[in-house]
Protein backbone atom coordinates (compact mmCIF):
# COMPACT_ATOMS: atom_id res chain seq x y z
CA UNK A 1 0.00 0.00 0.00
CA UNK A 2 2.97 2.32 0.39
CA UNK A 3 4.27 2.47 -3.34
CA UNK A 4 2.07 4.87 -5.77
CA UNK A 5 1.05 3.40 -8.88
CA UNK A 6 2.83 4.44 -11.96
CA UNK A 7 -0.39 6.56 -13.64
CA UNK A 8 -0.50 8.23 -10.03
CA UNK A 9 3.24 9.03 -9.94
CA UNK A 10 2.90 10.03 -14.06
CA UNK A 11 0.31 12.22 -12.80
CA UNK A 12 1.46 14.46 -10.31
CA UNK A 13 5.14 14.64 -11.74
CA UNK A 14 3.37 16.20 -14.79
CA UNK A 15 1.72 18.56 -13.04
CA UNK A 16 4.91 19.84 -11.25
CA UNK A 17 6.79 22.96 -12.12
CA UNK A 18 9.03 22.52 -14.69
CA UNK A 19 12.96 21.95 -14.00
CA UNK A 20 15.11 23.81 -15.79
CA UNK A 21 18.63 21.27 -16.49
CA UNK A 22 21.14 21.20 -18.59
CA UNK A 23 21.39 18.51 -20.66
CA UNK A 24 25.27 18.31 -20.68
CA UNK A 25 25.24 17.67 -17.06
CA UNK A 26 22.55 14.78 -17.02
CA UNK A 27 23.37 11.25 -17.04
CA UNK A 28 23.93 9.74 -20.75
CA UNK A 29 21.69 6.09 -21.17
CA UNK A 30 24.09 4.17 -23.82
CA UNK A 31 26.09 5.46 -26.24
CA UNK A 32 23.18 8.34 -27.75
CA UNK A 33 24.34 12.00 -27.13
CA UNK A 34 20.50 12.51 -26.85
CA UNK A 35 18.78 9.61 -24.20
CA UNK A 36 19.57 10.52 -20.79
CA UNK A 37 18.45 9.37 -17.48
CA UNK A 38 15.88 11.30 -15.35
CA UNK A 39 17.08 13.60 -12.76
CA UNK A 40 13.80 12.99 -10.98
CA UNK A 41 13.18 9.44 -10.67
CA UNK A 42 16.45 8.09 -12.03
CA UNK A 43 14.41 5.54 -14.01
CA UNK A 44 12.96 7.22 -16.93
CA UNK A 45 14.55 8.75 -19.75
CA UNK A 46 14.57 12.01 -21.71
CA UNK A 47 14.59 11.44 -25.32
CA UNK A 48 15.05 15.26 -26.37
CA UNK A 49 11.79 15.84 -28.78
CA UNK A 50 11.73 16.99 -32.54
CA UNK A 51 9.56 19.56 -34.31
CA UNK A 52 7.86 16.96 -36.36
CA UNK A 53 8.15 19.75 -39.37
CA UNK A 54 11.49 20.74 -39.16
CA UNK A 55 13.21 17.77 -37.38
CA UNK A 56 14.92 21.24 -35.19
CA UNK A 57 15.35 20.09 -31.49
CA UNK A 58 12.86 21.11 -28.88
CA UNK A 59 13.73 22.20 -25.62
CA UNK A 60 10.82 20.98 -23.61
CA UNK A 61 10.52 17.07 -22.32
CA UNK A 62 9.41 15.21 -20.12
CA UNK A 63 10.99 11.54 -18.56
CA UNK A 64 8.97 8.54 -20.22
CA UNK A 65 8.86 6.65 -16.91
CA UNK A 66 7.99 9.40 -14.64
CA UNK A 67 6.59 12.27 -16.95
CA UNK A 68 8.69 14.99 -15.29
CA UNK A 69 8.86 17.95 -17.45
CA UNK A 70 12.02 19.31 -17.93
CA UNK A 71 13.32 22.66 -20.51
CA UNK A 72 16.90 22.49 -21.30
CA UNK A 73 18.63 25.35 -20.82
CA UNK A 74 21.86 24.47 -23.06
CA UNK A 75 22.64 25.90 -26.15
CA UNK A 76 22.63 22.98 -28.14
CA UNK A 77 23.50 19.32 -28.10
CA UNK A 78 26.29 17.92 -29.72
CA UNK A 79 26.40 20.96 -32.21
CA UNK A 80 22.49 20.97 -32.93
CA UNK A 81 21.00 23.78 -31.89
CA UNK A 82 17.45 24.34 -30.56
CA UNK A 83 14.87 25.80 -32.39
CA UNK A 84 13.76 28.81 -31.04
CA UNK A 85 11.48 29.07 -28.25
CA UNK A 86 9.22 31.90 -26.78
CA UNK A 87 8.01 30.31 -23.76
CA UNK A 88 11.18 29.80 -21.57
CA UNK A 89 10.55 27.78 -19.73
CA UNK A 90 6.93 28.54 -19.14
Amino acid sequence: MGTISTMARWIRNYHRPVMKVKHADLKRYSESDFKTICPMCEEGLLLVHRDQTTLELLRHDHCTGCAQQVYYIDSNINGEKFKEDSSHGR
